[in-house]
């Protein structure tokens, strides 16, 4: 039995994590829906459930990104479009919360093979999962790292 993944909890161990990752960064790139259009909001949620792999600007706009589109009900596409007309600045805190969690409720694992009839769906659980585990964590309500 694999170890969790240590950055997002998923049963399936960070190897299984990063090759789920790579097949729907495959879909996505394709530009067909429903997987394309929701790259943006995938590439959040995963930099998000892996941020210790990213850089902080990314997890900075990754954790707006979900606020503003789980949260807020903007539109993915036009925070998106908002993102690349700024230039990668970052509108919020520069720094996210200090400590990541590092088990989410859902995670790539749950998506299956990211099959076209439920993916949005998918998808909008996943991303409201992770930007619910980083608002506990700010308020230091759930199991992150030490």
């Amino acid at each position: 039995m694999p170890t969790p993944c240590p950055h997002c909890g998923a049963p399936s161990g960070y190897a299984a994590c990063e090759a789920r990752w790579h097949a729907l960064l495959a879909l996505d790139h394709s530009h067909e829906p429903p997987w394309g259009p929701a790259h943006g909001t995938a590439f959040a949620t995963w930099t998000l459930q892996h941020s210790a792999l990213a850089d902080k600007g990314s997890v900075a706009r990754s954790l707006e990104a979900l606020t503003r589109i789980v949260d807020g009900k903007e539109d993915q596409a036009a925070v998106f479009e908002e993102f690349r007309a700024r230039g990668g600045e970052v509108s919020v805190a520069d720094s996210p919360p200090v400590k990541a969690p590092r088990e989410f409720t859902v995670t790539i694992h749950d998506l299956k093979d990211f099959p076209a009839g439920t993916y949005v769906a998918d998808l909008r659980l996943w991303a409201a999962a992770t930007l619910t585990a980083w608002k506990a964590s700010d308020k230091g309500e759930s199991r992150s790292e030490s």
